[in-house]
C-alpha cells in the first residue's frame, strides 16, 4: 500500500522532534565553531605577535573556506534541502574571520615563525588556477564528455561546484599538518591557543552528531552522502583537534603553560628572535 503523502501520526511526530533536534545541534556547533575563531585573534592581539602560529594554515584556511562559502551557497540555490543554512551561516562568518587571520600575520611581528612556505604558496596557486579553469569552462558552455559516472561531466556547474567542495575537503585534510609540524619542531604550543581547540573540538562532534540525526530522520544516510565536504569537515576537526590536545597535555605540557589567552603580553621565550 502507499502513502500518498500521508505518514502515520506517531511517525510525523518522531520526524517533527527528529528535524527540531537537528536544527538545535546545527546552531549549537555554529556557535561553537564561529566561537572558535576567536581566541586565536585575541591572542594574537594581545601578544602583539604572531609567533607559533602557521602561517600556511592560515592561508590555506582562507582559500578553503573562500570554496567553503561558495559550495554551500551554490548548493542550497537550487537545491535548498541538502544544506542548513546554519552551514551557510558558518561558512561566510569563517571566512571573515580568516580574513582577520591573515591580516594579522602581516600585522604583527613573527618572531621565530618561518612565514609562508614555497610548497603551500605552489599548492594554493594550483588550487586556484584548477577552480579558475573549471569556472571558465562553464561559463563558456564548454561541455566535456562525462568521466563521472552519475553526474554531470566536466563543463557543467554541478562539476564545477563539486570541484570546489572537493577543493576545500582536501584543504582539510592538509591544513593543520604545518601547525602540528610546527608544535613538533619547536617541542612547544606557545602561540596555539587552546580555546580555539577545545570549541573546534565540540563544533566537530556537533556537526558529525547532526548528520547522524538527519540520516536517522530520512531512513537513509544520503544526508552524509550528498554532502561528503561537511562530513569531511567534521571528522577532520575531531582529528586534529584531538592531536594538538595530546600536544599540549602530554607532550609538551611543560612549555605550555602560556598558551592561552591569559598569556603575559611580552614572554620572552614567545617573542624572541633568531
Amino acid at each position: 500500500a502507499e502513502y500518498m503523502g500521508v505518514l502515520p501520526t506517531d511517525v510525523k511526530e518522531m520526524s517533527s522532534g527528529l528535524s527540531a533536534l537537528s536544527q538545535v545541534i546545527g546552531w549549537c556547533y555554529f556557535v561553537a565553531w564561529s566561537v572558535s575563531f576567536y581566541p586565536q585573534l585575541i591572542l594574537n592581539y594581545r601578544r602583539k605577535s604572531v609567533d607559533g602560529l602557521s602561517f600556511d594554515f592560515q592561508c590555506l584556511n582562507l582559500l578553503g573556506f573562500s570554496c567553503y562559502s561558495i559550495y554551500t551557497v551554490a548548493l542550497y540555490c537550487p537545491h535548498g534541502c541538502e544544506v542548513a543554512i546554519n552551514d551557510i551561516a558558518f561558512a561566510l562568518h569563517a571566512w571573515l574571520m580568516c580574513l582577520f587571520g591573515v591580516i594579522q600575520i602581516f600585522m604583527y611581528p613573527k618572531g621565530q615563525n618561518p612565514g609562508l612556505h614555497r610548497w603551500c604558496i605552489a599548492v594554493i596557486v594550483l588550487m586556484v588556477i584548477a577552480i579558475g579553469v573549471n569556472v571558465a569552462l562553464s561559463a563558456n558552455h564548454i561541455s566535456l564528455p562525462n568521466i563521472d559516472l552519475g553526474k554531470k561531466g566536466l563543463g557543467s556547474w554541478d562539476w564545477t561546484i563539486n570541484w570546489i567542495g572537493n577543493t576545500k575537503a582536501a584543504i582539510s585534510l592538509i591544513k593543520l599538518m604545518p601547525q602540528v609540524y610546527m608544535n613538533f619542531r619547536r617541542k612547544s604550543t606557545v602561540g596555539w591557543a587552546m580555546e580555539m581547540v577545545f570549541l573546534d573540538l565540540t563544533g566537530g562532534v556537533l556537526s558529525f552528531a547532526q548528520q547522524v540525526v538527519d540520516g536517522a530522520n530520512k531512513g537513509s544516510w544520503d544526508s552524509i552522502t550528498s554532502n561528503p565536504v561537511k562530513l569531511i569537515l567534521a571528522l577532520q576537526s575531531i582529528v586534529f583537534d584531538l592531536i594538538f590536545l595530546f600536544q599540549h597535555y602530554v607532550l609538551y605540557r611543560h612549555r605550555a603553560g602560556h598558551t592561552t589567552m591569559r598569556i603575559p603580553l611580552y614572554n620572552e621565550e614567545v617573542l624572541a628572535t633568531p
